[in-house]
Parts: C-alpha cells; structure tokens; sequence
C-alpha cells in the first residue's frame, strides 16, 4: 500500500502538533504534513527538505524523528547540518563540468586525452568527456584499490591517482554501453577537472569558490569536507532497523504496517524476498563472495547472448574488478579489510569524509542541493538575479544532446551532455520529469523544468527501498501542490482555470 498525503484539516491543530522546523508557504502544507508523518512513523531519524519554485524559496524544513533518542546526537540537528548525500553528489560533478564548459575550458566531445594524454591508452584513445558523464567510459570499476591518504586534494593535483586511472583498461568500448560507474566517474572527473581549470583546482576545491561561496552556502556544500566541519555538524549515517522495516512493508496500514512508500508492487515484492537475503549474507560474512559469484554468471550470459564486444573480457578479470570494487577506498581505520565494509561503517569514518570521492561523498544540507537545483531550472541562475553559475547557453548545452541508453541492459536512462538524467516514470507519477540524480539511501537533487522547482533533501538514515521512495512522493506531492497554485493564481487573473500549468 503507498504512503498517502496527509490532508490539511485545522491549521492550528497541525501547528501545535509540528515535529519540524522551519519555513512552509501557504500553499505546501501538504508536504510539510508528509514530511512529518515520516518522522512520526519511524522511517526517518533525522531529514531535510527544501524547495524553490521560479527562484523563491517556498520551503525549507528540517526534523528530528520522536523515535530517535537524544543521545544519539551530540548537538543541535538543523537545516544547516550535513549528510552524507552520496550519489546526489554526482550532480555537483556534472556542474563543475558544465561551468568549465561554460568558460571555454573544455568541451563535451572533446576527447579526454586531449586534457589527459596519458589517459589514451588501453583503448580509451577517443573516450569523449560527455561519455564519461554519461557512464559510457567502460570503466565502472578498477583493478584495484585507492588510497584515502591519496585522495585529499594536495595529493589529487601532485597526481597521487592520476595513473592508476589511466592506466585502466575499459570492459567494453567507450561510448558502447551505459554501465552505472557509481565510484568511479567522480575520479575520472576529477581529473578531467584539475586539468581544465585555469587554477588547477579539484572538483571539491573549484565546488566551494566558484559555487557555494557566490551562492551564501558556506560550509553547506563539500566534497572533501575539511575537518573543523566533522564535529558537531555532521548527522551520522545510520542503518534502517531492519526487520521492523520488513514487517512494514508485509503488513498493511490496517496492521499497523505500510509505513514505508515503495513505487511498485514488484520493488515491494523484491525488496520483502531479498531483504532477508541480504542480512544473511552481511551477517554471515557470505556478501564479499555474493558479489563476485553474481559477476561471474553475468559473464557467462553476457558471453553467450551478448552481441556486444564487452564479452571479451574475461570472467577472471571481470571477478578481480569486482572485488576491488567492494573495497574501492583503502581505509586507516581498517588497514587489513580485504572486502566490503558496510556504508555506515566506512562513510562515517574521518578519512572518508575529508577524502573526494566525487560521485559519493558530498556531505551537503538539502537547502545547498536545492538552491543548485534552483539555478540550473532558471537558466543557470535564481529568478532574483543572484550569482550567476551558468549561462543560459551554457545551461542548455549541459542539459542539452539528451542521450536514451538501457542502463546495464536493464534500465532506460537519458543522460545529458553534462551527465544529468532525466526521469520518465509509468502513468507519469512520482519523479517524473525531473531532473538530476539522487543518492543511496534516500537523497536527492533535482529539478522539474514545467514548475520550475528546485528540489533538496537530504536524511542519514538509509532507505530500505533503492527508488529513493521517501523522497519521491514529496517530489510528487510538491508538484501537485505547485500546480494547483498556478491554477489558482491564473483563475484570479481571469484565466481559465482548464488551462495547462
């Protein structure tokens, strides 16, 4: 059963029973009332959203679940404390590339050994920046390792994972397949960056100066955060209590279950049968082979029914990246793992939140992922003609050349030159066309150009179901909202009201 809006009844009842902070305009109370019956529920321990439409600020909210014992948290939970937003972080990214495309430092067909030259080798002679940012590289994974010792930006510019990198052989030619590079485009990226960049500087470096200073989002928008930011303002990630969370998504609301928003019936399905799965094999110590069994029959199907000259490489190769890839960041404080370490275990530690990882370690308040959202949806700048981050030239061209590919064979994507997707949901509910990305465990950074809506949030608890439910029918309820006000707001101008938004 999905999770269904809250309705506005008594507005002084809903104002003495508020378990947020923060600002709502009249008009979207409907999201705040969703957003808190998350934090009632259970499903969220601590979270942030905010919205900007045609670039006013209509909502920025923040709470603290009922459920979660003060002690769990040393200091003050606001709408300027960070979490770790993870994939949400590769929007950052495409930013940065889109505004160094935008000054004339690099273009998206460019080749990238035309930056990096010993990047062409191996077989990426032409990979093309675009394709990089579209996951097309062929190198969603690598043959070893890096160092978080090596991924501080001193280290990043003397060119500490440089020829790793380049080093690299893809699994399939670049521009052939569209295969998630969850980790590892940020690290290209990056390396892209500090080359095209007059100044030499590193995605995180280049994020602070040229974006969240000009935008007032000091401290709110890191990748690499520095240390004086880790304590006392930084949310701790925390694990979904397991099997309460399966028991709501088996017993419905009559049982006092159905807590949980899941887009499908079949995710519902999926997520109830593999769930008890997956705490067997993390309990058992049995994941860091799960992935690399599934691996190897992937290649054995891929050798035998795909077309694609991806099947040549091998199934010892293909194991030898999959297991780097459970243990892609070496860490100080577990100098002998030799396989996976839990998210919450590895991404709260010091070394992992000063590293850059660009694709997945953006620690980030939902108003900074907003207000960047709010920018790109106006052409590049808010409507109240702050700090312009892109031209309107240069924002069409980062959005523009749309490209659809099936993600892993799979999924339908349609990533842009700048790599930013836009979402094509069923009976177009949900997300749909928004656009942007999202990240593990529930983050997101999007924008939907038809009400001109930046949209931020942000949580440390992860989510139990992969589509980012939590916050995908706040996204639906806050367009709804959006819509039924410029309807309003027309009829009071002598407009008819049947007009489309």
């Amino acid at each position: 059963m999905k999770n269904e809006p809250v309705q506005c009844v008594n507005m002084a009842t809903i104002l003495n029973s508020m378990i947020s902070q923060g600002h709502c305009a009249p008009g979207y109370e409907p999201v705040r009332q969703l957003f808190e019956q998350h934090l009632r529920e259970g499903i969220e321990d601590r979270c942030q959203c905010c919205i900007y439409v045609k670039g006013e600020k209509i909502l920025d909210i923040h709470g603290t679940s009922p459920h979660t014992p003060k002690a769990d948290l040393p200091f003050e939970y606001t709408g300027s404390s960070l979490q770790n937003v993870f994939s949400s972080s590769k929007v950052l990214t495409s930013l940065v590339i889109a505004m160094l495309e935008d000054r004339g430092h690099l273009k998206y067909d460019q080749k990238v050994s035309d930056l990096w030259p010993e990047y062409g080798q191996h077989g990426k002679e032409n990979t093309t920046v675009s394709q990089v940012m579209r996951h097309e590289a062929g190198l969603s994974r690598f043959d070893k390792s890096l160092k978080a010792i090596d991924l501080t930006p001193e280290r990043i510019r003397q060119g500490a994972v440089s020829d790793i990198i380049a080093s690299q052989v893809p699994e399939h030619p670049p521009g052939e397949q569209r295969v998630y590079h969850s980790i590892t485009r940020g690290w290209i990226a990056n390396e892209i960056v500090r080359r095209a960049d007059p100044k030499g500087r590193t995605i995180g470096q280049f994020l602070v100066e040229e974006v969240a200073l000009p935008l007032g989002l000091k401290n709110e928008l890191n990748i690499g955060t520095p240390l004086h930011l880790h304590q006392n303002n930084i949310a701790p990630l925390k694990d979904f209590p397991t099997w309460w969370a399966w028991g709501q998504l088996v017993r419905p609301r009559f049982l006092g279950g159905g807590a949980y928003p899941v887009s499908s019936n079949f995710l519902r399905f999926a997520v109830i049968v593999g769930l008890p799965v997956w705490r067997f094999l993390r309990q058992s110590g049995l994941l860091k082979w799960f992935v690399p069994v599934v691996t190897a029959w992937m290649k054995i199907y891929q050798k035998i029914f795909s077309s694609s000259s991806a099947k040549k490489t091998s199934i010892k190769t293909s194991i030898k990246r999959s297991l780097f890839a459970l243990h892609p960041v070496e860490l100080p404080d577990f100098p002998n793992a030799k396989a996976m370490l839990w998210v919450t275990k590895s991404f709260n530690t010091r070394a992992m939140r000063c590293a850059e990882v660009p694709s997945a370690n953006g620690h980030c308040s939902a108003r900074a992922l907003a207000k960047v959202a709010a920018s790109i949806v106006g052409g590049g700048c808010l409507g109240s003609g702050e700090h312009r981050l892109l031209s309107t030239e240069g924002c069409a061209k980062a959005l523009g050349n749309q490209t659809t590919k099936k993600m892993w064979n799979v999924w339908n994507t349609y990533f842009s030159n700048a790599g930013w997707n836009t979402f094509k949901e069923s009976k177009k509910k949900g997300r749909h066309a928004f656009v942007g990305w999202m990240g593990l465990g529930g983050s997101v950074c999007q924008w939907h150009p038809e009400t001109e809506m930046g949209f931020g949030y942000a949580m440390n608890m992860l989510e139990i179901s992969p589509g980012n439910d939590r916050g995908r029918v706040l996204q639906e309820l806050a367009v709804k909202c959006a819509r039924q006000l410029a309807v309003k707001k027309k009829s009071n101008l002598g407009v008819s009201p049947s007009s489309r938004v």
